[in-house]
């Protein structure tokens, strides 16, 4: 019967001499790629305090209420909502709107 090796005996490769600073070598171009040049998202200015990045006024406005299309499904009465239903969309999103005419669960 042969014996199974031990756990403790079990090792990894050790890395080659060449991939270690090959390694190191992408990840700090990966980093100083994502930090420098034009066209940064907002969020780079607002987060990192990047100036290169782009700025995004903030714009007053109202989200308009979902409307319900003939492609959704109505799941049910929205329970703090009298009068309102909610409705699943095909790419299976959930909103609120108001029910339907005579529906009733």
């Amino acid at each position: 019967m042969k014996s199974r090796p031990h756990l403790s005996r079990i090792t990894t490769p050790k890395p080659n001499s060449r991939t270690v600073p090959a390694c190191v070598l992408l990840f700090c171009f990966t980093v100083l790629s994502g930090c420098s040049g034009a066209g940064l998202p907002p969020v780079f200015g607002a987060v990192f305090g990047l100036e290169g990045a782009d700025v995004a006024p903030f714009t007053v406005g109202t989200v308009p209420d979902p409307s319900p299309s003939p492609g959704d499904n109505i799941l049910g009465l929205a329970a703090n909502f009298p009068g309102q239903c909610i409705y699943r969309r095909a790419d299976n999103r959930r909103f609120r709107a108001a029910c339907p005419d005579g529906y009733k669960l």
